[in-house]
């Protein structure tokens, strides 16, 4: 069996907008431009996919925007998938982009568009995860999925989340704007997770 798995940015909130790197412990809202991404993210997801079940990140951010997409489907479930939380990026969480790369020269960069040469790198401070143990951490929820009847899933994740299994599946033209969508096939029988062409 193949299934659609359909994966959305959270909407913006005030630390997107200002620039402050939001990890697992720095939450925020969706400010009022993120709620109406979210509304459009919705409407346009409802209009071309008929999912069948939202899962959504326990995060405040995430799940409000899932919440809102959900509108567009009154009868389906949103369930939380805790694999899919945004990553934990130790000293740096909170502080301004600007000032992450003064304090660790180059270090932003390499972790926010990791390779499989960087995947391993990390903020220091605790708790802090590298891409590639966020990566292993979502293909653990992803994996959760083939047991479920639903054949059209949407969850809702974070830019980190994506950008890992970016770069562990090696994907393509991957979007990372705030209720941006990533479209991936998960086929059950050969537990392959790729992108369609």
């Amino acid at each position: 069996m193949v299934k659609n798995i359909f994966i959305f940015r959270h909407g913006q909130t005030d630390n997107n907008l200002n620039q402050i790197c939001q990890g697992y412990k720095t939450d925020a809202p969706l400010n009022e431009t993120g709620i109406s991404q979210a509304d459009t993210l919705g409407r346009q997801l409802a209009a071309n996919v008929k999912l069948e079940v939202i899962y959504a990140s326990p995060l405040q951010r995430a799940y409000q925007t899932a919440v809102i997409v959900k509108s567009y489907y009154p009868d389906i479930a949103i369930r939380p998938l805790p694999e899919l939380h945004e990553g934990s990026f130790g000293n740096a969480e909170g502080q301004k982009i600007d000032v992450i790369e003064k304090l660790y020269p180059g270090l932003w960069k390499q972790i926010i568009s990791p390779t499989k040469d960087t995947w391993s790198l990390k903020f220091p401070g605790t708790p802090s995860e590298s891409k590639q143990e966020i990566f292993y951490r979502a293909l653990r929820g992803l994996q959760k999925l083939a047991s479920i009847p639903e054949k059209n899933i949407g969850i809702c994740s974070h830019a980190g989340v994506i950008s890992a299994l970016a770069c562990g599946l090696e994907l393509k033209n991957v979007q990372y704007h705030n209720c941006s969508i990533l479209h991936l096939c998960y086929d059950t029988t050969a537990a392959k997770i790729f992108q369609p062409e």
